[in-house]
């Protein structure tokens, strides 16, 4: 709850953990038979739990300082373009109590091509420099 509404795409796993869930990213490169997250994949919209709401999600994030590491997850937030994933990850590099920011994800090793950085902060592609930035915040 924030603000006195239900709070769709985010999720507690541990006080503080929040897992946030893209709606953009409720796909995955594999279906593994072990996955808890099946609802993301079936046709029953009344069981995903995904969010496009970011700035939201950052002000209960900011109110809730003992919150203190961010898992966005999905499906596989991989599978969004670079542009969509830095829409998600970059307001939680504003928050000072969000001390680790972590992805959720299987796509470097079912699709590891776009994975994390190559080259350095300047003569990478935009897919590294993303890893770049988050890299340079210690997070």
């Amino acid at each position: 709850m924030h603000e006195g509404r239900r709070l769709i795409g985010l999720q507690h796993k541990y006080p503080e953990t929040v897992l946030i869930f893209p709606r953009q990213g409720q796909t995955c490169h594999a279906y593994c038979t072990y996955c808890f997250r099946w609802p993301q994949f079936v046709g029953e919209a009344d069981l995903r739990i995904a969010t496009d709401d970011i700035a939201t999600t950052s002000a209960y994030l900011r109110a809730h300082p003992e919150v203190t590491s961010a898992l966005i997850t999905g499906g596989d937030p991989l599978v969004m373009s670079t542009e969509v994933l830095r829409r998600y990850v970059e307001p939680l590099l504003e928050i000072d109590t969000v001390r680790s920011i972590r992805i959720g994800t299987k796509s470097l090793a079912f699709w590891p091509y776009p994975s994390p950085p190559t080259g350095t902060p300047t003569t990478s592609s935009a897919s590294s420099r993303r890893w770049w930035r988050v890299a340079a915040t210690s997070r």
